[in-house]
């Protein structure tokens, strides 16, 4: 059984990187980064098709960069980090954060998050938490290299964060549960969601553009993801929300599949 994992995991790997050969002999996406005048001339459609793909092309290099070495730790019953999770289907920052480099992830929140937090006298308000956030994106700055592009995306990062944590405190509490559920439908509550957080959604892609593409290209897909009116940026957070809905489906089943799995567990026991 654990020859036919590894063996699995390898043709699984491979293929991926057959693929990405495979692309980048078809399509030099990364060379637009030195492009800067033919992607001002962009309009929000092709803009946005090159963002989804620089997007795609970098997390699936980092599927084989960090999914290579899983079959042989598996094969030596060591349990490695998941390699990314499709980009595509996340669209809150802290599940980017959480599951796109889920080592990283891990080292932040045991060796330099949690102990924040101990000196800080183990307070779980907002304010604590946003003070240990912005040690652990001072890390992130100082980890991918003191420049200015890799502090614009630390920074918006740290503010996408800021957002979140703040619009989730709020949804915590009782009286805005309580208006929440009196006014709208199960089915309504999960559009406002995705709805509220499709803005958000566009600041992340914005963001990891600046990292992605460098300091002269990212300000055009923030440039142009704000003042495409009146029909470009609504079109774009419409688009946006299709893909928060698709998220939230997903996260959904995979919550429903984990409960099924835990419930046969005990079954067997």
């Amino acid at each position: 059984e654990r020859i036919k994992k590894l063996l699995l995991l390898l043709v699984r790997y491979i293929f991926w990187y057959c693929f990405i050969e495979a692309f980048l002999h078809f399509f030099y996406v990364s060379a637009f980064k030195y492009e800067k005048s033919i992607v001002a001339t962009f309009d929000m459609w092709t803009l946005a098709g090159l963002g989804f793909t620089i997007g795609q092309f970098f997390h699936m290099k980092y599927v084989f960069f960090y999914g290579i070495s899983r079959p042989f730790l598996l094969a030596d019953g060591i349990q490695p980090p998941n390699h990314p999770k499709c980009i595509a289907r996340i669209h809150l920052y802290s599940d980017m954060w959480r599951y796109f480099d889920e080592g990283l992830h891990k080292f932040m929140h045991r060796y330099i998050y949690l102990p924040v937090m101990n000196v800080l006298g183990h307070s779980r308000n907002l304010l604590m938490q946003l003070i240990a956030a912005i040690i652990c994106f001072s890390f992130v700055y100082l980890w991918h290299g003191i420049m200015p592009h890799v502090f614009t995306w630390s920074a918006l990062n740290f503010i996408g964060i800021l957002v979140e944590k703040s619009a989730s405190a709020i949804w915590h509490t009782e009286s805005y549960q309580r208006m929440e559920k009196y006014l709208l439908s199960a089915r309504g509550q999960r559009r406002l969601h995705a709805a509220l957080s499709a803005p958000l959604f566009m600041m992340s892609i914005c963001s990891n553009m600046y990292f992605l593409l460098g300091e002269e290209i990212g300000p055009l897909f923030l440039n142009k993801a704000l003042t495409s009116w009146p029909l470009g940026t609504p079109t774009t957070l419409f688009f946006l929300y299709c893909g928060a809905q698709t998220s939230i489906e997903i996260k959904n089943w995979e919550l429903n599949r984990a409960i099924t799995a835990l419930s046969q567990r005990q079954h067997a026991l």
